[in-house]
């Protein structure tokens, strides 16, 4: 039975993150307290990313507060006059794709969160992200474009990447064309320069933060993509892109399928339709479960390498 919050377990719970050196003005306050309980609301329901909605929640009250105190331009008097702040969510079985004020467009996946304000300031256009957007930025060398996460920070002049940061899971950035600088957000670890078919890592638990080339972005921006074609690709590749598609986990002997090799193009099938296909590739079968996710069964395969 799902735990249900009480209006003073909120109170308090907002009045503790409050205590920051720069007080939120009025409308900010009960802007942050009511998008707070609309996102309590909105995770009670999920199935397939159950403990990262619970993580998210614990995370909302301090970063609800944070973001806004971010996205404050530093040359704005404190007063009552803030800047609008726009707060873009999703749930579970929610994507979105909209544009922001200096054109650059958003896709926001599935149980995620961006706060900006509606213009930006003269300086810079900053946005903080929870859980996983594909961006293309409108290229403007006098305003550089960053991005917060509880975890990292991101800064470009205009390009596209994807940018993954779910509370409790590790940050990665994959880079479709142009440069990003990628740093934790404290700055501990020297920053990383990516760019094009370059993917960068940052563990939080160990502090690592790594750079890989040659990766398929394909992989990272799957989830957006309206059709994806596999020509002999390996079969945990596309497992992996079709857990993203389609928000659910796929169990599999990985022994057995790692020479696996398919030919598949995925568009707006039903998850079913395409498992069988697969399932007829690798001579095997597989079970759809209750709570969405997929048992699939390997006996061999057609096609190896």
């Amino acid at each position: 039975m799902k735990r249900k919050f009480s209006e003073e377990e909120l109170k308090q719970a907002w009045e503790n993150s409050a205590k920051m050196p720069e007080a939120l003005s009025k409308q900010e306050s009960e802007a942050v307290f009511s998008a707070l309980e609309q996102e309590i609301a909105n995770r009670g329901n999920h199935r397939i990313f159950r403990k990262r909605a619970l993580l998210a929640v614990a995370a909302s009250i301090s970063l609800l507060v944070i973001t806004l105190l971010l996205l404050r331009d530093a040359t704005t008097p404190l007063s009552d006059e803030r800047p609008e702040i726009v707060v873009k969510r999703t749930e579970s079985n929610q994507r979105s794709h909209f544009k922001l004020e200096d054109g650059t467009e958003v896709w926001l996946n599935a149980d995620s969160r961006l706060a900006y304000r509606k213009v930006f300031g003269s300086e810079e256009r900053r946005v903080d992200l929870m859980g996983e957007a594909y961006f293309k930025v409108a290229k403007d060398v006098k305003r550089p474009f960053r991005i917060t996460t509880d975890e990292s920070f991101t800064e470009v002049l205009g390009t596209e990447f994807n940018l993954s940061s779910y509370p409790g899971e590790e940050v990665s950035l994959a880079v479709t064309e142009g440069r990003v600088a990628f740093a934790d957000i404290d700055f501990v670890i020297e920053p990383i320069t990516l760019e094009a078919e370059e993917l960068g890592h940052l563990n939080p638990s160990s502090g690592q933060l790594t750079k890989s080339s040659g990766v398929s972005v394909t992989y990272h921006r799957a989830w957006m993509m309206d059709k994806i074609s596999f020509k002999q690709e390996k079969l945990d590749i596309v497992l992996a892109v079709l857990e993203k598609r389609y928000l659910t986990k796929i169990q599999v002997n990985r022994q057995k399928v790692e020479k696996c090799t398919i030919d598949i193009t995925i568009e707006k099938q039903s998850l079913e339709l395409i498992m069988g296909m697969i399932s007829r590739a690798i001579n095997g079968s597989y079970e759809l479960l209750e709570d969405g996710s997929v048992v699939l069964t390997a006996h061999g395969c057609m096609n190896a390498n």
